[in-house]
């Protein structure tokens, strides 16, 4: 099976490449504000490196949020246009899952923290298991501080959250705030097509409006609508 993922989530792209089960390419950029999306030439790189094209794909990776409303879009309008035109299959990854799976298997739980902007940060917090990475209960969207709250023993950090907020983490969290840094044994879009090889045929969809995008909160736009005096409704 061949699988292309994206992680368009965050200012961190990825891409990466699934063969018969095993990460055949992956590839990382950051994208400073401002900038034109990388994604399509990463993704050609990938193809062209493993001789692989798309029609030889069956099916596509995606992360479905929560993170930035624009890049998740781009991501999205990117996988729909591939679905469409080579008619295949597409699959949803968390990206606070995705991001925990990067950094590969750790004994200690693990904290997914992303950027949210406005004060806030996407929140998930997961654990090893006999089946697997599990998450502990739900994904939210808090304010940095509430983090220490939820989080009861030593944990793994990771995500653009923790750059973002590094030292109020350290100071309400103390011994329990176990920073990754870029100690990643995979990008979160080859941590998500890992995460889903073996749910994709089950989890799968080729029906494009099974393909939702998790926002957790309100798009900042539809926010602002709703706000403006005189808007048509």
């Amino acid at each position: 099976m061949k699988l292309l993922s994206l992680d368009s989530s965050t200012p961190v792209l990825s891409a990466a490449l699934l063969n018969e089960n095993q990460l055949a390419a992956e590839t990382e950029q950051h994208q400073p504000p401002g900038t034109p999306n990388p994604l399509l030439s990463m993704i050609d790189g990938i193809l062209t490196s493993t001789g692989v094209t798309l029609a030889d794909l069956d099916g596509f990776v995606l992360t479905h949020g929560p993170g930035s409303f624009t890049g998740l879009r781009v991501g999205l309008s990117l996988i729909k246009g591939f679905v469409l035109a080579m008619e295949k299959p597409v699959m949803g990854i968390s990206s606070l899952e995705a991001w925990a799976r990067a950094l590969g298997e750790k004994q200690e739980p693990v904290c997914s923290l992303l950027d949210a902007r406005k004060g806030e940060v996407y929140y998930a917090l997961f654990q090893n298991s006999p089946r697997g990475l599990e998450r502990v209960g739900k994904e939210e969207v808090i304010p940095p501080g509430e983090v220490s709250s939820r989080i009861h023993q030593p944990a793994r950090f990771t995500g653009t959250g923790v750059e973002r907020y590094r030292n109020l983490l350290q100071d309400t969290l103390g011994d329990r705030f176990l920073e990754s840094g870029h100690d990643k044994a995979h990008t979160t879009a080859g941590a998500a097509v890992l995460a889903a090889r073996h749910r994709f045929k089950s989890e799968s969809t080729p029906d494009l409006r099974n393909v939702t995008l998790r926002y957790l909160r309100k798009p900042e736009a539809e926010v602002h609508y709703k706000a403006e005096p005189g808007a048509l409704h």
